[in-house]
């Protein structure tokens, strides 16, 4: 009997050895779990994020867990309110900054340019500095939390319109749990949408080489930034972001740059206008000026100019022309620069607190030539412009006075007194003339421009910035040809600007003729190789053959009612002011697009 209750003793005995052994496995097992992901979110890995990393007791597992924070990232209007557990990037406050910055290795007998990088540390930790630092150039002068707020309240205080406002970026604080963690991913991942991430990186400078989310395949670099994708099982696409610093090509661009100039920079340096619209010409996409009753259009591609071109006359317009150039000779590229300088709205915001403000933005096409965006143009619209005028004078003189009162006349007064007329009524061309007069003035342009030179003659500045006394006075009269043309369908019922617009691309860009409608045995393609050459001279020369013209224009208006000739060249010539207007505050910086089915896409992606 003895025995038989050893035995019994020894069984439990063995047993609860066994479940002594099990269970204190269990809770190493939980225990090195916490401590490595508590260890892993520690201030050596996420910086300042790590502080906001803690333990929480869980009395039905008997068990820590540990829960961090990470950021999310969006893209936001400054004059939004945000809550307390977000923040705005690029502001300058200490405290908050800290989110951004990270404790860097000992570089300590390195030469500048040799620097080490922390490897321990999370990439996104850099990414968010980096982006800051982004920011922060593109909001000059600095600006503080309190700054923002008290603009928060100008705004709301006025009731103005938010849709030109500044766009950035900004961070939500999101806890965790280590305990959701992949079994792939050692490090803790911070979030933000595909959106967010492609409008950023291009900010940064940075240019996609290859842009597949749906393969998980994405890669963009420039500026000394690399983004880099996989897919992770179970989460999804994650973006890994390294930071290399300036390279030999930096300072090579450097060593043979050309001279500068004001507002100019010598490494083609990108500080962009952080607004919504002009984010979205980076995935192609152009916001029409809704007062001048046009919607918004796509101009990535040749297919999609066609498009562009077809929604300003949709039937018998000059996006039937270039479909049939492009059939012939697909690869034509038919150049848009003036096409967004006469539709889109003004983007550029003037910087009432500093000499300078900016003025560059995404190239939506890869052709953005046009005389509208160039200083050679605006330089041959004013001399055309004088010549015209006074053309315009003599005709009118010769047709009242007598050949001897206009020999007196016209040796007595010349171009100057025609242009110094005191209040020239607005709206008409004589008052055209005396504000691109101010613009040129104003911005410094050179006038000794050769009327032959083309576009590669001349220096190209790589523009940063421009005076914002030039903004100032260019975005004024932008707004007031456009609330011009607004009202001008009332007064003049054939008039409406998208027919307008498809009439002067029709007439004086291509040359389209009214015979040239009909085929009268001409050569198959003739017409199509007539219009290519069109694009082939200078800007000069481009701005020289608008005027010579401008009989076209008048032709084809008279064949729908509108037989005022004057009335026709005044409208013109203020449409034309205020496209140059709107280039002169505008520089185009020329990149690949994202691709316009992922503009605005809330695909998550994880940085890791």
């Amino acid at each position: 009997m003895s025995d038989s209750s050893s035995g019994v003793a020894v069984v439990a005995l063995i047993v609860s050895l066994v479940a002594l052994v099990a269970t204190t496995g269990q809770l190493l097992q939980q225990y090195f779990a916490t401590a490595d992901g508590y260890r892993r979110c520690q201030s050596s890995v996420m910086g300042a994020w790590g502080k906001k990393t803690r333990l929480r007791w869980r009395w039905r597992q008997f068990r820590f867990e540990t829960l961090y924070s990470t950021p999310e990232i969006f893209m936001t209007d400054m004059f939004y309110p945000i809550c307390s557990a977000e923040y705005l990037l690029g502001l300058n406050d200490m405290e908050t900054n800290k989110l951004w910055s990270a404790p860097g290795p000992n570089n300590y007998g390195r030469v500048a340019g040799e620097s080490r990088s922390n490897g321990d540390l999370v990439s996104w930790l850099e990414l968010l500095s980096q982006m800051h630092h982004s920011t922060q150039h593109s909001l000059s002068p600095s600006k503080t939390q309190d700054d923002v707020n008290r603009e928060i309240e100008l705004v709301n205080a006025r009731q103005l319109s938010h849709s030109d406002y500044r766009r950035i970026p900004a961070v939500e604080v999101v806890e965790r749990s280590w305990d959701f963690q992949p079994p792939d991913v050692s490090r803790p991942l911070a979030k933000t949408t595909l959106s967010t991430l492609a409008v950023m990186a291009r900010r940064m400078g940075m240019r996609w080489k290859v842009f597949r989310p749906e393969d998980g395949i994405m890669h963009a670099e420039g500026s000394g930034h690399v983004l880099t994708s996989t897919v992770v099982r179970t989460l999804g696409l994650v973006v890994q972001y390294n930071y290399h610093g300036q390279t030999g090509s930096f300072f090579l661009n450097n060593s043979y740059s050309r001279k500068t100039r004001l507002g100019t920079a010598r490494n083609n340096e990108e500080i962009y206008i952080p607004t919504r619209e002009a984010d979205s010409l980076g995935a192609g996409v152009v916001r029409g000026d809704k007062r001048l009753g046009l919607s918004d259009f796509v101009l990535d591609t040749q297919d999609d100019t066609v498009d562009a071109l077809d929604l300003l006359v949709p039937r018998d317009g000059m996006g039937d022309l270039l479909k049939e150039i492009l059939r012939l000779h697909p690869t034509f590229t038919f150049p848009v620069g003036d096409l967004v300088a006469f539709t889109m709205i003004p983007i550029c915001l003037p910087n009432q607190e500093e000499h300078m403000s900016l003025v560059q933005i995404p190239a939506p096409s890869d052709d953005m030539g046009g005389v509208t965006t160039s200083r050679i143009g605006r330089l041959a619209f004013r001399w055309r412009l004088r010549d015209h005028l006074a053309n315009m004078n003599l005709r009118n003189a010769l047709e009242t006075e007598s050949s001897a009162g206009i020999s007196e006349m016209v040796s007595s007064a010349g171009i100057s007194e025609i242009e110094s007329s005191a209040e020239p009524a607005r709206f008409t061309t004589s008052w055209v003339l005396t504000q691109i007069d101010k613009l040129i003035i104003e911005a410094d342009d050179d006038d000794s421009v050769k009327k032959n030179s083309s576009k590669d003659e001349e220096d190209q500045w790589w523009t940063v910035c421009r005076k914002t006394s030039v903004v100032t006075l260019a975005l004024d009269i932008v707004a007031q040809c456009s609330d011009y043309f607004s009202n001008l369908s009332s007064e003049i019922p054939q008039f409406g600007y998208p027919a307008f617009l498809d009439s002067h691309i029709r007439c004086c860009v291509f040359g389209f003729q009214l015979q040239d409608n009909w085929d009268n045995g001409r050569e198959p393609g003739s017409l199509e190789r007539r219009m290519m050459q069109n694009f082939t001279i200078s800007e000069y020369g481009q701005v020289e053959q608008y005027f010579d013209r401008l009989p076209i224009l008048m032709d084809h208006w008279k064949m729908r009612g509108w037989t005022n000739e004057e009335q026709v060249v005044d409208v013109w010539t203020v449409m034309m002011l205020r496209a140059f207007c709107w280039g002169i505050c505008h520089f185009f910086v020329p990149g690949e697009r994202v691709p316009i089915r992922y503009y605005g896409s809330q695909l998550p992606v994880w940085l890791s």
